[in-house]
Order: structure tokens, then sequence, then C-alpha cells
């Protein structure tokens, strides 16, 4: 069996890349949390994307492609878009060929030291 090397530094086997239709999300140091969905944001890596377009087809409220077929990122969060459309972009996520989406942990805006 081949293991495939993905963006984020993990391995799989080709059979999924685990993001399943839960909340459960990438915080960027490694391990998932459980959050709610508006408190998601997703993540391209655009040199990483192949242009196979399944991310359009699952989700075009969020994603569209440039004339060079590269996915362009419409909205980075996720509040106010709806279940089903909230869904689409988790199946965008899972659907990418290439690992170019990533569904993170939105984190709160830095503030000054008093």
């Amino acid at each position: 069996m081949t293991e495939n090397h993905r963006t984020d530094g993990s391995t799989g086997d080709g059979t999924g890349d685990g993001t399943g239709s839960s909340s459960s999300t990438d915080t960027g140091t490694g391990t998932s949390t459980d959050t709610a969905a508006d408190e998601i944001r997703v993540d391209v890596l655009h040199d990483d994307c192949v242009g196979a377009g399944q991310c359009v087809l699952s989700a075009p409220e969020v994603f569209d492609q440039d004339n060079d077929g590269i996915v362009v990122l419409l909205r980075e969060d996720l509040d106010g878009l709806g279940r089903a459309d909230r869904e689409g972009v988790e199946e965008a996520v899972r659907l990418c060929p290439s690992g170019a989406l990533r569904l993170l942990a939105r984190t709160a805006p830095a503030t000054a030291a008093d």
C-alpha cells in the first residue's frame, strides 16, 4: 500500500483524510479540537492547488477558480453560511486531491497590553 504525504505533515493510505463531516478541526498545532462551525475558517495553499475543481463543485459559494484553474477563495470564514453550505465546504476539503484546502479554528485577534 502506498503512503501519501500531505501538506500538513501527516500521512495516510489514500482511503480518506480523516476530516469527516464532524466539527473537529485542525488547530494548526497538530491536534484537533471540537468547535462550532461558525468558529472555523478556510485556509488555501494556492501553490499546492492542481486545479481539479472539486472545491467549486462542492461549495460554489466559497470557492471559484481563476483563468489557470487555481482555487480562488470567495470567503475565508463560514459565518452566515447555512448548514448545507458548511457541509459543502467540508466535502470540498475532503475531496481536494492535492490537500490545498484546510479548515482551521479561527483565532481571536490579539489585544494590546495595557
